[in-house]
């Protein structure tokens, strides 16, 4: 049962990784496989560039843009298994609450000063 080279180098990696999100959460085993597996693809990609006449997929939109379409449903994905619908909705509630709060404050002051039109505040 001799441990090869290229599971010594993966479990450094993968352990690697486990350490970064574990600073940061409490639970990394929930996010290893997604996080591991971007950080994986994204690392061979670059990799492949030091092979002469290789063009790397990353540099192609299509591959940038599906990468950031998978982050983008993923936080969500796992804001709200982590939360609970009502708890991740709620935030996003208090939020937009405190937010028009803003707007109605800004308003009022431009209104008390005479700008409500916006090329009066533009100017």
């Amino acid at each position: 049962n001799k441990v090869s080279h290229w599971q010594t180098a993966m479990e450094v990696i993968v352990k690697g990784i486990y350490g970064q999100i574990n600073e940061m959460t409490k639970n990394p085993m929930t996010y290893l496989p997604f996080i591991g597996t971007l950080f994986l693809f994204i690392l061979t990609c670059n990799l492949l560039t030091l092979i002469p006449e290789f063009k790397t997929p990353t540099a192609s939109l299509s591959t940038t843009a599906a990468l950031a379409l998978m982050v983008l449903l993923g936080i969500p994905f796992f804001g709200i298994k982590n939360a609970g619908l009502k708890r991740y909705l709620k935030k996003y509630y208090l939020f937009m609450k405190l937010f028009a709060g803003m707007l109605r404050l800004t308003y009022r002051k431009r209104r008390k000063s005479g700008c409500t039109g916006l090329m009066k505040a533009l100017s």
